[in-house]
């Protein structure tokens, strides 16, 4: 595996928005997500950031009425 700088490629950002939207649709490209409820968890949440324990984006959900995001 080999890192790039992504705005040495920023005149094709439209191309890859379009690409990797297509490929997140058929399911070849899938995400996760570390959700953790209430702004209290968030020392959990950097915790597990740094640790390398977390699975995915690490995402602090403060508003506890809005509906867990489908993955």
């Amino acid at each position: 595996m080999q890192g790039f700088i992504v705005m040495d490629y920023a005149k094709r950002y439209k191309e890859a928005i379009s690409y990797l939207s297509n490929m997140i649709r058929k399911k070849e490209l899938i995400h996760t997500e570390d959700i953790l409820i209430g702004l209290d968890s968030a020392p959990k949440g950097l915790a597990k950031l740094i640790s390398g324990k977390n699975n995915g984006k690490v995402i602090i959900k403060c508003d506890a009425d809005l509906p867990k995001p489908a993955l």
